[in-house]
């Protein structure tokens, strides 16, 4: 495990309370490395107060992960849930409680102040601004395809015509 890993589980260690999770009461269980070493960090919360051993014990949730993701999750370079869709980590049990645990994480929103905020965006806003153009170039043409199928599907046709014209909307007597 990490220097950086051991340390943010150490730190939340010292807290002792946690108050964004003060309605939980769950346990996970981070299994960190590969297949050739891993170590366990078990997170039991009750009510904000957390505890953290190394016990290879079972837990609600468990997560497997390497340590080069966790480090970039703990550094807010990625998150959790994203990093789960797809597919690089395991989840074993029930995926909420890792919904809640991510609170915990430096980059979540739960816990970044405004100058994070700031330098966070900061560096995601060349590729928000592409993303943004790119959907807009989208619906533009999506637009304009709606637009024409919109346009054909109400032409009338000679048989239309005479329907109209008869007023009774059914075929032309």
């Amino acid at each position: 495990m990490k220097s950086s890993t051991a340390a943010f589980f150490d730190e939340i260690g010292r807290r002792g309370h946690e108050p964004l999770l003060e309605r939980v009461t769950a346990s996970v269980r981070f299994d960190v490395g590969d297949e050739a070493s891993v170590e366990h960090r078990l997170l039991r919360i009750d009510r904000g107060d957390i505890r953290i051993t190394s016990e290879d014990v079972p837990a609600d949730c468990t997560v497997t992960i390497g340590d080069e993701l966790l480090d970039e999750i703990i550094h807010g370079r990625t998150g959790a849930m994203p990093a789960f869709l797809r597919g690089a980590l395991l989840v074993e049990g029930n995926p909420e409680v890792l919904v809640l645990v991510q609170r915990l994480f430096p980059g979540h929103p739960a816990r970044v102040t405004g100058a994070e905020a700031a330098d966070l965006a900061g560096a995601d806003t060349e590729s928000a601004e592409t993303a943004s153009t790119a959907s807009t170039t989208s619906a533009a043409s999506t637009t304009s395809t709606a637009s024409t199928a919109s346009t054909a599907s109400t032409a009338s046709t000679p048989s239309d015509a005479g329907r109209e014209a008869s007023g009774t909307g059914g075929p032309p007597q």
